[in-house]
């Protein structure tokens, strides 16, 4: 039997199980205590997955308008750039603003804000998945669908979003796994002397972190790890199995095993399961697909319906230009006040810091991509090694690595004596798996036609990493690059401002300007008026920064090798 479901239906299923989730939260607070360790699981899990279907869409929507509209691109991919860059902490006053503060200190308004925060670690990397699948699409291909007359839809549905499966399954392991990171900073919202806890394992580890527990810090980070452990088997190995259907390839290549995968396609109950959710799936796409087939055969038969459409449009339009409208006015305004008042004294050290932290980044990249690209290619050139180590990263990739920051201080401190060791070490956890599975995607996109060529016409070693496999890499290598300076942008923060018992004053801080972010962010001495202005200028340097990085290096190399190594039949 086949349970048919309608979009209506399916958002009505997801109200209730939110609004469940609400009612049982309801009056619950964080204990540091081991029995609640399923609960709080439970309730990071639930606002993880509600984040993590969020980006999921919005990747989607927005990559496809990046990728498919070239005037519209020009404006989207720089704006995800700079999105991408902006640290966690940064998206702070906007959550207690726009959430918190609009529901008045209710839970809901803090569970949506801990969610957006969440959101914000997961979607960027997802959305340039989407964009660079679309804008890779063999040629061939999209000629051989555009002359078989396909609307845009069908287009969509046949063509673009199966494109889009195997990098959106690649680099929604690594957006999880980035949610994770953050989880202990979304789950407890602090400005200034306003702190809103959420009951969750993210601020449980956080909690017994900053007072030296260690022991129940284990606990809680043993929990997390057997969760990250039945996802990898559960759900990430699985899918990463069935997005092999969707590469393009005219060889054959042996797909990668897993019982879970077979236990999946072959059990009774599982393929009841999977025909329903198949059914609603297409269900809902097949609405859509009516929706648009309607307001195709309107818009081409009324000429009311069209004036009437473009009124919609252009009232649409309006609304948008007049929040953007407000927004610059806001921040023209800001800025005009903090450049007709005395400027702090404390931003005078700005360009200082920002330089110092530019200088670790680069540090943890050069170290990221040193043991990242030669490890995606051993991996993925030896299909025993896959067995083992593809399950071995996807695992150490989720463990949320500032859960480890007190351990790699103290070997930092024993090996070097130095906290600037640790902070590159900890900068590079934030750099080094976006590298990893974006490099180990492009490997696995080398169709295995040209690979098979390649060896029967006996080309050398050598050779055939410098004109075969590197160039079949570069794309993914420089995506992952790309994010990855984000995931440091944004793992400066927490890598250069570390609360741990073991330091002077409960914190261990070297100079930085993610240091100086952190510190204005917590800071309950500093006045509210001193503690914007200082935080708008602390992430306006590193906006102004990241920008130019990506526009006049990430930008012109994406561009010349998407051009000239993008795979074309």
């Amino acid at each position: 039997m086949v349970i048919k479901l309608k979009i209506w239906q399916v958002a009505a299923i997801l109200a209730l199980l939110f609004a469940l989730f609400f009612i049982g939260r309801a009056g619950f607070s964080i204990e540091p205590k081991l029995l609640t360790l399923p609960i709080l699981a439970f309730y990071s899990l639930y606002r993880m997955l509600i984040a993590y279907l969020a980006a999921l869409v919005f990747a989607i929507l927005y990559g496809y308008y990046a990728a498919t509209r070239l005037k519209t691109g020009k404006i989207l991919v720089p704006v995800l750039d700079v999105l991408q860059s902006i640290p966690i902490l940064g998206f702070f006053p906007a959550a207690i603003f726009f959430f918190v503060n609009a529901f008045q200190g209710n839970v809901i308004g803090i569970e949506i804000a801990s969610i957006f925060l969440i959101f914000t670690s997961m979607a960027w990397n997802m959305t340039f998945g989407v964009y660079e699948a679309i804008i890779g699409i063999p040629k061939d291909i999209s000629n051989a669908v555009s002359a078989f007359g396909m609307k845009k839809f069908l287009r969509f549905k046949n063509l673009i979003l199966p494109a889009t499966v195997p990098k959106l399954v690649y680099n929604s392991m690594v957006s999880w796994a980035g949610g994770w990171y953050f989880l202990l900073a979304s789950e407890i919202i602090s400005l200034g002397s306003n702190t809103h806890k959420l009951p969750g394992i993210g601020s449980y580890l956080l909690e017994t972190i900053s007072k030296g527990n260690l022991a129940d810090s284990f606990a809680g980070l043993a929990v997390l790890i057997v969760i990250i452990i039945s996802m990898d088997l559960m759900i990430w190995r699985p899918l990463s199995i069935w997005a092999e259907k969707f590469k393009y390839d005219s060889g054959y290549a042996q797909r990668p095993k897993s019982m879970v995968y077979r236990f999946y396609k072959w059990s009774p109950a599982m393929t009841s399961t999977r025909k329903m959710l198949t059914s609603a799936f297409n269900v809902i796409l097949d609405d859509l697909e009516r929706i648009n087939d309607w307001f195709y055969s309107k818009n081409k038969e009324s000429k009311t319906f069209r004036m009437a459409e473009k009124l919609i449009r252009y009232a649409v339009l309006l609304v948008v230009f007049g929040i953007a409208a407000e927004l610059i006015w806001s921040i023209m305004t800001f800025s005009y006040s903090i450049a007709s008042n005395p400027i702090p004294k404390e931003a005078i050290e700005i360009p200082k810091l920002l330089l110092l932290s530019l200088i670790r980044l680069l540090a943890a990249f050069a170290i990221s991509f040193i043991w990242t690209v030669p490890t995606a290619i051993y991996i993925m050139r030896n299909r025993d090694s896959q067995k083992y180590l593809i399950p071995f990263f996807e695992i150490a990739a989720a463990i949320p690595a500032p859960a480890l920051f007190p351990a790699m201080i103290l070997l930092a401190l024993t090996l070097t004596g130095s906290l600037e060791f640790a902070s590159i070490l900890l900068i590079t956890t934030g750099m080094q798996w976006y590298i990893l599975f974006n490099a180990m995607a492009g490997v696995k996109s080398l169709p295995n036609d040209i690979d098979e060529a390649a060896e029967s016409f006996g080309v050398g070693k050598l050779l055939y990493y410098r004109r075969v496999l590197i160039p079949a890499m570069l794309p993914s290598l420089i995506t992952g690059s790309v994010i990855a300076f984000g995931g440091g942008w944004n793992a400066l923060v927490v890598a250069e401002f570390v609360k741990y018992s073991g330091c002077e004053n409960g914190i261990c801080q070297v100079e930085g300007i993610g240091a100086f972010i952190s510190g204005v962010t917590y800071s309950t001495t500093i006045s509210p008026e001193v503690q914007a202005k200082l935080l708008f200028l602390g992430l306006f340097a590193m906006v102004l920064m990241i920008f130019a990085i990506n526009h006049f290096f990430w930008r012109r190399i994406y561009r010349h090798v998407m051009k000239r190594y993008r795979l074309d039949g």
